[in-house]
């Protein structure tokens, strides 16, 4: 595979980051495609150290694993030819990439969870349940994530099955909390205040909400499925546009994944980019946090100076790369270009931003009304 993915960089050349016994590669079964000179390649990639375990110890032996300043970094599922499903659970640490994998029994769909021991687990064990019906045993909250579907509406866990509609569960959201004073609020799909369409069932008995019910199925998209067989040139595109909020963070999370399966060296000026960018969607996202906490207390003249911070971090964003939303800067490999505003009068700009930003937030710590929200 062509390692330098023929990706245009700031400086610097790629080289391999260890030889074919470095343990900081993605699994065996992973294979990564590009495209050079209209011809498509691939390479398979060296695989993870593994710990095979039984089903039963698959929680025990990841958090094991996990210990020793290594971090929990994803849960997944894979059928096999024989009808069996292999989960395997990733850990990273220091020393890269390693795995847990575990087999379950044909037409088993069900494992004692790796929450009770792993707490970053749960949202994966979540969604593969919504997703396969794959039933974690003990999971303290298995409330539908990502697509709730109706018991009858499983899917066929089959080597090469490919995905097919799903019948979502529409039933009404039942109430767990009881008590005194305790009420049920429904709201959604649609309702006025809420951005985007979701359901969700508040149940309070006035300011402590102890429990929420969501669904968030209502705009799925099957993104994850989309990535499936592009390129990275046009994978990162998509990742950059998964969410208007986020555009630099995914494209770099996605390029940081080829570049590891890869084994690319991305040039230091490169990196430095990267995080300049980042840095600048960040602070976007905060002042648009508190612009939200601002229009929420009333507070006009506060919502209208943090407007104009927020667009004047905006335009220099646009200004440095073509984007407001920082798109198309991260690709595998490094960034496309040097920015297109100099150095020192970016800085500049970025000195004269947080100096008028300083006074207002000085101003709204002070403010009752805004730190009550």
């Amino acid at each position: 595979m062509d390692r330098r993915l023929d990706a245009a960089r700031v400086g610097g050349t790629d080289t391999a980051r260890g030889g074919p016994s470095s343990p900081a590669r993605r699994p065996a079964t992973a294979r990564c495609r590009t495209a050079r000179g209209g011809a498509v390649t691939s390479e398979r990639v060296d695989a993870l150290p593994t710990i095979e375990a039984d089903r039963d110890e698959l929680a025990v032996a990841t958090a094991a694993v996990c210990g020793g300043g290594r971090r929990f970094a994803g849960l997944f599922n894979a059928p096999r030819e024989d009808g069996r499903t292999q989960l395997e659970a990733v850990v990273h640490g220091r020393d890269g990439y390693s795995s847990v994998v575990a087999t379950l029994p044909v037409g088993d769909r069900s494992y004692p969870s790796l929450s009770r021991l792993v707490p970053a687990a749960a949202w994966y064990e979540r969604e593969l349940h919504d997703r396969y019906g794959l039933r974690p045993v003990g999971h303290p909250r298995l409330d539908p994530l990502v697509l709730p579907r109706r018991d009858d509406g499983l899917p066929p866990l089959a080597f090469g099955h490919r995905h097919e509609p799903v019948v979502p569960d529409t039933t009404a959201l039942d109430a767990h909390a009881s008590g005194e004073g305790m009420f049920t609020i429904p709201y959604g799909p649609v309702r006025s205040g809420v951005f985007e369409t979701v359901e969700y069932l508040v149940e309070t008995f006035g300011e402590d909400i102890p429990r929420l019910r969501s669904r968030l199925h209502h705009k799925h998209r099957g993104v994850d499925v989309r990535f499936e067989d592009l390129s990275p040139e046009d994978g990162v595109l998509l990742a950059e546009r998964v969410e208007g909020t986020a555009s630099v963070a995914h494209a770099w999370t996605y390029s940081r994944a080829i570049e590891e399966l890869t084994a690319t060296e991305v040039p230091l000026e490169a990196e430095h980019l990267r995080v300049a960018h980042a840095e600048l969607e960040r602070v976007v996202n905060h002042l648009e946090s508190m612009i939200r906490h601002t229009e929420g207390s009333y507070q006009a003249v506060a919502n209208a100076r943090l407007a104009v911070h927020k667009e004047r971090v905006m335009r220099l964003r646009s200004a440095l790369c073509g984007n407001r939303f920082g798109r198309n800067v991260v690709i595998p490999g490094g960034v496309q270009g040097p920015p297109r505003v100099a150095p020192a009068e970016a800085a500049a700009q970025i000195a004269s931003i947080g100096g008028a930003f300083a006074a207002d937030a000085k101003a709204l710590m002070v403010t009752p009304s805004f730190l009550d929200r």
